[in-house]
């Protein structure tokens, strides 16, 4: 019943519900995972091979090298919600190879550190890889743990993003990016692309 008392209730639209709380992309891989009929009567396994409905997707992969970032920390040290880093660096396919196009990005605190992990917090990232002629992008986001007080998260820790689209040669571009931050500075960047 509505609080004016005159109305039945109205039943829930799941799908535009679900379009409005999530992405697109977020809500229709939902909408399939909660299509499935072990999901549906809660009978879903949790975890291991023997889950139902799992499916083998093709990818491809490929890695570069990005340079130790230059970092700006903006509206404050790292430590409040919405304090800010703007970050670039050169990318290579490999180490002191020549530099085929630029990183730039922007990390935003969006959560500090609580009372259980006093020194983690998360920002919200967003990347974006571009080559040297601007022609081909691809355009990186998620929200990965980061020590406060720290520009960058830990080394040898590989931290998970997904790749949203691109443009040119990577138009369409769907996957995840594993990030590894190296000890003597620099980054591995590994792509897995949908195919």
């Amino acid at each position: 019943m509505s609080e004016r008392g005159d109305e039945a209730p109205r039943e829930v639209d799941r799908r535009h519900f679900m379009l409005g709380a999530t992405n697109v992309f977020g809500a229709a891989a939902l909408a399939g995972w909660l299509a499935r009929p072990d999901v549906a009567d809660g009978s879903a396994a949790s975890d291991g091979p023997a889950e139902a409905g799992l499916r083998t997707l093709s990818t491809s992969q490929f890695v570069i090298h990005q340079d130790a970032p230059t970092i700006t920390a903006v509206d404050g040290s790292g430590e409040n919600l919405g304090d800010a880093f703007y970050f670039h660096a050169n990318l290579r396919l490999q180490v002191g190879g020549a530099v085929v196009g630029q990183v730039f990005g922007v990390k935003t605190v969006v959560k500090t550190g609580t009372a259980s992990q006093p020194g983690v917090e998360q920002r919200l990232t967003n990347l974006f890889f571009i080559s040297t002629d601007q022609q081909h992008q691809i355009v990186v986001a998620g929200v990965p743990d980061y020590p406060v007080n720290g520009a960058e998260f830990e080394v040898d820790y590989p931290v998970v993003r997904a790749i949203l689209g691109g443009t040119g040669a990577f138009l369409g571009a769907r996957g995840q990016l594993t990030s590894t931050r190296h000890p003597t500075g620099g980054y591995t960047q590994a792509f897995t692309l949908l195919d």
